[in-house]
């Protein structure tokens, strides 16, 4: 079996699939070259937005900083970051959290004027934590205050776009 594929520079690409092969394995191979470029996107069901991860590289951590705000943890999150640092959960919790309307929280940098994530970097605009980072912070932008919100998170984020 031949398929010809044609690129963004209209060369063809011939692929060679030898008989042997299951068609299941074909097709598979197939909707993954398809699909390729849009493994970064990300879309749930009741959100009138889809968002772009790659945008994360270019906007500056626009989502860890601005205004104060709150970013909950709870203690296996602690746990987790506190060993991810080398540090026990009491000298993390110490260090990086607060505790604010009987739950606990990130603390905030306070830099020119403008709130940062404590785990944010300002220099390199990343975070410092972000294999480990809370569930908060992972979900974002899809955070159920944005349903009714969406022009602020469509005006906010780069790597929101409306449906």
């Amino acid at each position: 079996m031949f398929l010809l594929i044609f690129n963004t520079n209209y060369t063809i690409l011939l692929f060679h699939f030898f008989q042997e092969f299951p068609k299941q394995y074909v097709r598979n191979k197939l909707l993954e070259l398809y699909f390729m470029p849009l493994k970064n996107l990300h879309y749930h069901n009741d959100f009138p937005y889809f968002f772009k991860s790659d945008a994360c590289e270019s906007c500056g951590g626009k989502c860890c900083r601005g205004g104060q705000g709150y970013v909950w943890l709870n203690l296996y999150e602690v746990e987790n970051m506190a060993e991810a640092r080398g540090l026990s959960a009491e000298a993390f919790a110490r260090q990086y959290v607060r505790q604010s309307r009987g739950r606990l929280s990130l603390q905030e940098r306070l830099i020119n004027g403008e709130y940062f994530c404590c785990l944010f970097d300002s220099i390199a605009c990343c975070c410092t934590m972000y294999e480990n980072r809370p569930k908060q912070c992972r979900i974002f932008p899809f955070w159920e205050k944005f349903k009714k919100d969406t022009d602020n998170i469509l005006s906010t984020c780069p790597g929101v776009s409306a449906l």
